[in-house]
């Protein structure tokens, strides 16, 4: 999961601004959206969380391979990281050790810069 994190996180910082604007788009915009209907995360019973971070990477892994070159399939494939910045983040609470709580903060820094 470290690697995945890693990943995205490489891939974001070479990206322009406005591909960067969507990956942070879709990673707030989701969360916000989440803790709206459900209450903050950091409430959620751990295998809720796990739940909603599975189907958060359903979705990001569908965003990846939408088809196509025109503008709307370029912005999902690009948001897809968000998402699925999202679902690591989720899944990453709820796992214990020093590599999931380095991951996390990763992306907690990542959130911070933005």
């Amino acid at each position: 999961m470290s690697k995945q994190v890693d990943d995205i996180l490489r891939r974001y910082e070479r990206m322009n601004s406005a591909d960067k604007g969507l990956i942070v788009s879709a990673f707030e915009s989701c969360l916000s959206e989440l803790e709206d209907q459900g209450g903050r995360i950091d409430q959620w019973p751990p295998e809720h969380t796990m739940q909603i971070a599975k189907e958060i990477m359903t979705a990001a892994q569908n965003g990846f391979n939408t088809r196509g070159s025109m503008i709307f399939a370029e912005t999902a494939r690009t948001s897809a990281h968000g998402a699925a910045l999202l679902s690591l983040y989720l899944e990453l609470r709820g796992l214990p050790g020093d590599q999931a709580v380095e991951s996390r903060t990763k992306i907690e820094d990542w959130r911070r810069q933005q």
